[in-house]
């Protein structure tokens, strides 16, 4: 046979079928982004200044790809700069949640910070808090052909001596099978991070990691994407305010040294 180009030597595409498909935006219901916004203007409030927090974006199991509720755990630490997350936090608000709750992201502000976007810290951030709620996030996505070089068809009936010194996968059959392809479910989660500011300023990224069954292999891809508000039915009400500004006052706490001692670095 005569190649036209070396292209034609090219390794054949695997196939692939969608059978799934994750959140390409950010969905919202009004309810939980009106008490986002709230906490910014609280800690102010409250604290008389603005700092650094972060809670967790929650939603049903029933439909996990919605934010309906924002969680606030004790925040470990509160500056102007930064805030910190931990792994054993999210685990701990998780097991506080009514069953049918579940983390699906994380929500943070930058304070004073005029920054817009994401910081190197915030991307550590992501990627452990995806750990943790990927696995209750992940649902099935592709159904992706695995191409095998020299794959071998064994019979039962009619085994081949020399069969296992050819071949690099073989395949066992209880009859003759002369040709066969394989295919993997591929796994995918998401996870949600949106950033609020002083002013109602938002910027907001979807993380997202994929798993194949069988060969194991494994991506992952942040991207931002937009913020989607639905409606629910719900509207965020002076009670939910008087209610958040109490939870806010326990579990989010300055911490006037670690302030005091930055800004007399900054100073020197």
């Amino acid at each position: 046979m005569k190649l036209r180009s070396l292209s034609a030597l090219k390794r054949a595409e695997p196939a692939e079928t969608f059978i799934g498909k994750l959140p390409q935006s950010v969905m919202i219901t009004k309810y939980a982004w009106q008490r986002a916004l709230a906490v910014n203007e609280l800690v102010r409030r409250i604290h008389g200044d603005s700092f650094e927090w972060y809670g967790f974006t929650l939603g049903g199991t029933d439909y996990p790809e919605c934010i309906t509720d924002i969680g606030l755990p004790v925040n470990d630490q509160n500056v102007h700069q930064y805030t910190g997350i931990g792994p054993e936090n999210i685990s701990r608000f998780q097991e506080s949640l009514p069953g049918n709750t579940l983390i699906n992201g994380w929500i943070h502000s930058h304070g004073q910070i005029s920054m817009r976007s994401f910081s190197s810290t915030d991307q550590a951030n992501h990627l452990t808090v995806l750990d943790y709620v990927g696995s209750f996030l992940k649902k099935p996505i592709t159904r992706k052909e695995v191409l095998v070089d020299d794959l071998m068809l064994i019979s039962e009936e009619n085994p081949e001596d020399d069969a296992l010194g050819r071949g690099s996968v073989w395949i066992e059959t209880d009859r003759p099978i002369s040709r066969a392809r394989i295919f993997e479910r591929v796994l995918g989660s998401f996870c949600y991070a949106v950033l609020v500011g002083d002013g109602g300023w938002h910027v907001q990224e979807i993380y997202y990691r994929t798993r194949a069954i069988l060969t194991g292999g494994t991506s992952l891809e942040g991207r931002r994407a937009d913020l989607l508000v639905v409606e629910s039915g719900r509207e965020f009400t002076k009670r939910d305010e008087e209610v958040l500004a109490a939870e806010i006052s326990e579990r989010i706490s300055p911490d006037r040294r670690t302030i005091r001692d930055a800004a007399e670095t900054a100073r020197e």
